[in-house]
């Protein structure tokens, strides 16, 4: 979009000697801050527009909505606000009249080998717009077609229905992949875990981290957050097929010192704030996948895609 509030991009890995295509990756950029105002505006609202659903139906054709439509239990359901990301998503063009991703996936690469592999992976936003885009995917582009979601520090873009129905079943192949020491995965599916995230583990010296202040206004939107979504019964659920959670630590001060002084911020090394912005950074995904599979381990996910530090 022109206001960088979403961007998406297709790449291809390229045999050598044939320079045929072996697979595909689609790609979907997190939130970013360097959007101009409206780009970042629109970031908030599908990262935050929770509190409304609509029908998984609806969200496939673009329709999310100014009311839930999703009254009745037991209808897949997602968030609007991912609903509005994934309707973006999809119209995005390569220059104005166009491909879009559907086309090119069709066009492009398909055409080459049915059977061609398409990952379609990314990061926080982008790994919630991931579990959407790849159903998305699969409802449009010929049956058969091997579609692989590798979605990293997703928040939660849906209820259970949807989480089972269209993500667990729809691809037994898929790698959901999480820090649990990252805030971001807990929204919304575990939000009320959030307020004692990091004082449950401890720093190298032994003392706990930091936990969110009671009175803090995060903590008390965090509380809100929770009673509604419980009034409201939405089952906020993450999928469970390839559910890889990346078992996170709380860094040396060293470590965060260096990381906050490198990223231009002033908050203290053992504040909550820091600790927010360094489990949620893709350079540290990286490496907790590197130090937590070994070769062996990480031979069995030929299809691993690893965000870009």
């Amino acid at each position: 979009t022109q206001d960088y509030s979403n961007l998406l991009y297709a790449a291809t890995y390229t045999d050598a000697d044939s320079g045929l295509p072996i697979f595909g990756v689609v790609s979907i950029r997190g939130t970013d801050t360097s959007a101009d105002m409206y780009g970042l505006l629109q970031q908030l609202l599908e990262d935050t527009t929770d509190l409304r659903m609509v029908r998984w139906d609806d969200a496939v054709v673009g329709k999310c909505g100014l009311i839930d439509t999703g009254i009745f239990p037991g209808q897949e359901r997602i968030a609007a606000g991912t609903c509005r990301g994934l309707q973006t998503l999809t119209q995005l063009q390569q220059s104005p009249g166009g491909e879009n991703i559907l086309m090119h996936l069709q066009n492009d690469l398909l055409v080459q080998d049915p059977q061609m592999p398409i990952v379609v992976t990314g990061h926080s936003l982008g790994g919630c717009q991931v579990t959407v885009l790849a159903p998305y995917l699969a409802k449009n582009l010929p049956a058969g077609t091997v579609i692989v979601p590798n979605p990293f520090a997703p928040p939660t873009a849906g209820n259970a229905a949807f989480a089972l129905n269209a993500f667990d079943l729809a691809f037994p192949g898929a790698n959901v992949w999480w820090n649990t020491l990252d805030l971001v995965p807990q929204a919304y599916a575990s939000i009320g875990d959030i307020n004692s995230l990091w004082n449950h583990y401890q720093w190298p010296d032994g003392t706990p981290g930091p936990a969110l202040p009671a009175d803090h206004v995060l903590s008390k939107i965090v509380n809100d957050l929770a009673a509604w979504l419980k009034i409201a019964m939405y089952h906020y659920t993450q999928p469970t097929t390839g559910n890889i959670a990346l078992l996170g630590s709380l860094p040396a001060p060293e470590t965060m010192q260096q990381f906050l002084q490198g990223s231009g911020s002033t908050e203290a090394w053992n504040s909550w704030p820091a600790q927010l912005l360094w489990q949620h950074m893709p350079p540290n995904y990286h490496a907790l996948i590197s130090n937590q599979f070994d070769a062996a381990t990480v031979a069995r996910y030929p299809l691993l895609v690893i965000p870009s530090c």
